[in-house]
């Protein structure tokens, strides 16, 4: 958590998350690579990261 959020009291959601990015990194280079968008979050998709 942010210094400034506990300071204000915020509770953070979902949101304030960064798995968005990580997904939609994982789905570019899934797209990249011509491979099926079905399972890119499965581990042996090669852009999964280990």
């Amino acid at each position: 958590m942010l210094r400034g959020w506990i300071k204000r009291d915020f509770t953070p959601t979902p949101v304030c998350s960064n798995c968005s990015g990580k997904h939609a990194g994982m789905l570019a280079g899934t797209r990249a690579m011509n491979a099926p968008l079905d399972g890119y979050h499965c581990p042996s998709i090669r852009c999964r990261p280990m």
